[in-house]
């Protein structure tokens, strides 16, 4: 048996959906009854409940599928559920249908289309997971040169952390979706020309390298005065020593620039 897994590709021209095939229209009969397996009756319920249906998934610990109701399941899937329990089992209440994740997902690429002045340019690209659920998009770095300094803001602001306000604000204005159990569950990541803008966690004891230092470690996460994130380097790998009191200079390095500042002085023992 081939695995449920639904992977999406959200274009500019529609998306495709990649897993078992799809199934005529369905017949007015009970289709936890005239379901032959599992799969079939996932693929049925999918057409004739798209309102409720979240996903399609194999767990390979459970060694059998899964699928995810937006609220309480159907009596025809809790049915389905029992006379198929060696095959699947059901996840309710995920909050979610897997169309909303579609029509959020095209929202987000026309959105980003228009304030690029664009359409239809397959150089937004939107790859969609309903069981996370997540989205991540993909736009060609040079669309991306067309975006204003505040457009790229309120995109960095909607990979950022779901449960704020401010990131909840952006989601709800940028989208069709008034599903705020989704856009808060959402994974979020948008990339432009590959770099993503989602933001990054810090960690101290991260080897680093560069032209002018060589190897070197980081240090503790910092800001500085038109810098997001940054962090302090050790500074011992061309930072400038202080003979009477011991000291270096370490570097305030950012995240997503070669850039480096002189910073903070570092005591040696």
């Amino acid at each position: 048996m081939s695995k449920h897994v639904l992977t999406l590709i959200f274009g500019i021209i529609g998306f495709m959906s990649l897993g078992i095939g799809s199934v005529s229209a369905l017949p007015v009969e009970d289709i936890s009854t005239i379901s032959i397996n599992a799969s079939d009756f996932m693929t049925r319920f999918e057409e004739k409940y798209p309102s409720e249906f979240s996903y399609s998934k194999w767990e390979d610990a459970d060694k059998k599928f899964s699928m995810g109701t937006k609220g309480d399941a159907p009596l025809v899937a809790r049915r389905a559920a029992e006379k198929f329990k060696n095959e699947f089992y059901l996840v309710e209440n995920t909050g979610y249908s897997q169309k909303e994740l579609f029509e959020t997902s095209a929202s987000l690429v026309r959105n980003i289309e228009g304030q690029a002045g664009v359409n239809d340019s397959m150089k937004v690209l939107a790859s969609i997971d309903p069981t996370v659920p997540s989205i991540e998009i993909g736009v060609d770095s040079s669309l991306g040169a067309k975006l204003s300094g505040s457009i790229m803001s309120r995109l960095t602001s909607l990979a950022g952390h779901s449960s704020s306000p401010a990131t909840l604000n952006a989601r709800q204005s940028m989208t069709i979706s008034s599903n705020s159990v989704l856009l808060e569950k959402l994974s979020l990541d948008i990339n432009i020309g590959g770099v993503s803008l989602t933001p990054q966690a810090l960690y101290g004891g991260g080897r680093i390298s560069g032209n002018e230092i060589g190897y070197c470690t980081t240090g503790f996460s910092a800001t500085k005065p038109g810098y997001s994130q940054g962090f302090i380097t050790a500074g011992i790998h061309g930072g400038e020593y202080h003979k009477e009191d011991n000291t270096y200079h370490s570097y305030f390095t950012t995240i997503s620039k070669a850039e480096s500042v002189t910073g903070a002085k570092i005591k040696m023992s």
